[in-house]
């Protein structure tokens, strides 16, 4: 069995990053690699709709559900909430910080107290570079947060941005809304969760404009953010543990089962 979480095991999508030609020679050895292991593989289990359209192989399960626990993230009414951006994650580029610092002056524009913190880790000359483009901007790097720190700042939050993986696709919406927030963008293609809700935003990747304006309408706009943040609660509450080990049960079932019926022909 083989488990994966992301694409670029199989593919190389171009993103803007300082090391491009090395990402590229990686991922093609990465590529020949995992062919001719997928030879020899039962199944392979693939988190998300967007990577599992990626793979080809002829036994390969859908598994949405990430085990994810988010009940300790504090809820706090929304005039002591503050006009905070978070970026969180590390590999800063590939999840899009860039068009993150390119949107910001255009925020500041309309929300002047508005100010950016960047919560994750990265390589120190992808850091440095970062620092640079974020220079007279109110941007604040955090290299390291403990989870129950990091869950305190997800309350102080009007909007979260969690950007993912520039993709051939043109639009971003979010893998998983904050419930401390009000909403988070992710570079994907569906722009609606499981039950058809809406709790995010779509917004083509270069439309810098379009993005900063729908972070002020969060920043700005309580009755639309405390929406998205309800909306955002509900949809975590599909991904717990026990959703997760379930899911993982039936796969490997599935898989012992199919390994069986090939054995006796």
């Amino acid at each position: 069995m083989v488990d994966s979480h992301d694409y670029y095991w199989v593919r190389y999508f171009h993103f803007f990053c300082l090391d491009f030609p090395v990402r590229f020679l990686l991922q093609q050895y990465r590529k020949i690699k995992y062919k001719r292991l997928f030879k020899y593989v039962d199944g392979i289990i693939l988190h998300g709709q967007y990577v599992y359209d990626v793979y080809v192989h002829p036994h390969k399960y859908l598994n949405f559900y990430y085990g994810l626990d988010y009940s300790e993230i504090e809820s706090r009414p929304w005039e002591e909430k503050e006009n905070l951006i978070l970026f969180v994650g590390g590999d800063y580029f590939r999840k899009g910080i860039h068009r993150l610092l390119r949107a910001l002056p255009l925020v500041l524009k309309k929300v002047p107290d508005a100010r950016l913190m960047v919560i994750g880790n990265d390589y120190g000359y992808v850091k440095a570079f970062a620092r640079f483009l974020a220079r007279r901007l109110p941007v604040e790097f955090v290299y390291g947060m403990p989870r129950a720190e990091l869950y305190k700042t997800y309350g102080k939050a009007r909007r979260s941005s969690c950007r993912r993986r520039s993709r051939l696709s043109r639009w971003c919406h979010p893998r998983l809304p904050w419930p401390g927030a009000a909403y988070s963008l992710r570079c994907g293609r569906e722009p609606r969760d499981r039950s058809g809700r809406h709790n995010r935003f779509i917004v083509p990747l270069d439309d810098y404009g379009l993005l900063a304006n729908r972070i002020v309408q969060c920043l700005t706009d309580r009755d639309l953010s405390e929406r998205l943040v309800v909306q955002g609660r509900e949809f975590l509450g599909q991904f717990s543990t026990d959703r997760m080990i379930g899911r993982l049960e039936e796969i490997y079932e599935a898989v012992i089962t199919e390994h069986s019926k090939r054995r006796q022909l």
